[in-house]
């Protein structure tokens, strides 16, 4: 049953998300919440993990969490439900969307479709922030390398490490 479950709630996260990763973990935090899949700590741990590690954000945490609830094949099945209908829409959509990409209604339609999808993506970076930064030296600490990623545009990895070490050093 777990199974279906699974493969049920990652293909309508896959379905009804416009907006991508970030918007993806909100969803997934709130199953994780319903079905007691996962601790709040858990979860944002999934998100650190997930974010470093290649591949896109939300389908790297529905991989993780079908692991982490059945194994090996919950992780296949919460990509695979997460990702198909996402590229089903995309390969109609890419069908049809040359011929109508001049259709002035089309045009004004993906210029909404864009400001809310970043009121969607704003709107997810905040639920996420409540779950981390849960102390005065967090929010310092997101703040200072938001300037620096901002600022110095150096490669993610060097961030994510740099995280890495201040996170032993300032948190042990």
């Amino acid at each position: 049953m777990e199974f279906l479950l699974i493969i049920m709630n990652f293909f309508k996260i896959g379905l009804f998300t416009i907006g991508g990763g970030l918007v993806v973990l909100s969803l997934i935090q709130d199953l994780a919440a319903k079905y007691g899949w996962l601790t709040t700590e858990q979860f944002t741990n999934m998100i650190a993990i997930a974010q470093s590690t290649p591949g896109a954000i939300g389908i790297n945490t529905a991989t993780f969490v079908g692991y982490s609830k059945i194994g090996i094949l919950g992780g296949i099945l919460a990509t695979v439900a997460v990702v198909l209908p996402g590229t089903i829409i995309a390969v109609i959509i890419s069908h049809f969307i040359n011929a109508y990409s001049n259709n002035k209604y089309v045009v004004y339609g993906l210029s909404g479709i864009r400001i809310v999808v970043i009121g969607i993506i704003l709107a997810a970076i905040c639920n996420i922030g409540k779950l981390v930064l849960i102390d005065i030296k967090s929010a310092i600490l997101t703040v200072i390398f938001f300037i620096a990623v901002y600022k110095y545009k150096k490669h993610p990895i060097v961030y994510i490490t740099m995280g890495a070490i201040v996170g032993m050093i300032v948190y042990r």
